[in-house]
């Protein structure tokens, strides 16, 4: 009982704990859940509670901060259409994306991923517990951002992209290099993990033209490196 009680009055918060809650609920151990669901939770506003949890039947990724990020682009610039590199298990980005176009009431997600039980996992998952977001989310299964070519608007151009496929540079230059005939002004693109190899290439080909406006960047210790940015005219 005075385990207990002390436990109660002073909750074992480590710094790795603290780290993690700048992560996402899934990355906790399950001591440090039930943690969260004592000492944390009852403080935390919705909207804390809500990117750090996401969906929590679904396993995700990405920092809190990054999900807020990825969400409140979406609800402000509105797009028709964002496409996604890197659906994993859907649990991440693809929720936060999904859920602003639900509240908008109107845009599609499409995301491709190229691990087919991760594909079918969150395919499966949304249409069969999140309904009202998977009518917003066209799930393509496909390694090669070409796969995009049917979804692609009549207007031949592309409102959002968010890059976050391999950790490989010359990959993301590629899917980039896709997309760079369809973009116009307004245009948003999105990078996750902006400080690893995985936009290592990108970067200064997007730093280096004027044309992309910087809009958010966030750095540790609220994300690995996310970065957006909208096309001038």
């Amino acid at each position: 009982m005075k385990t207990f009680l002390r436990l109660l009055l002073q909750p074992p918060i480590t710094r790795q704990f603290r780290h993690k809650l700048h992560h996402n609920f899934h990355t906790l151990t399950p001591g440090e859940m039930v943690l969260y669901w004592l000492f944390i939770r009852p403080f935390w506003n919705k909207q804390q509670r809500f990117f750090f949890e996401g969906t929590l039947g679904l396993w995700g990724q990405m920092y809190r901060a990054e999900r807020q990020a990825l969400y409140e682009t979406i609800i402000r610039e509105r797009p028709r259409q964002c496409f996604e590199i890197g659906t994993f298990t859907g649990g991440g980005s693809t929720f936060f994306l999904s859920k602003a176009f639900t509240e908008i009431g109107t845009g599609t997600l499409v995301t491709m991923e190229n691990n087919e039980h991760y594909f079918t996992k969150g395919k499966n998952y949304y249409e069969q517990k999140l309904p009202e977001q998977a009518a917003h989310i066209k799930f393509v299964f496909a390694s090669t951002p070409s796969a995009f070519d049917q979804f692609i608007l009549a207007d031949k151009k592309v409102d959002a992209v968010f890059f976050d496929g391999a950790e490989d540079g010359a990959e993301t230059l590629l899917q980039y290099r896709y997309f760079e005939p369809y973009f116009k002004a307004g245009s948003i693109i999105m990078f996750h993990d902006w400080n690893t190899e995985k936009t290592a290439a990108i970067k200064p080909v997007v730093l280096g033209d004027a044309h992309w406006e910087q809009m958010v960047l966030l750095t540790p210790p609220h994300s690995v490196g996310f970065a957006v940015f909208k096309r001038r005219p």
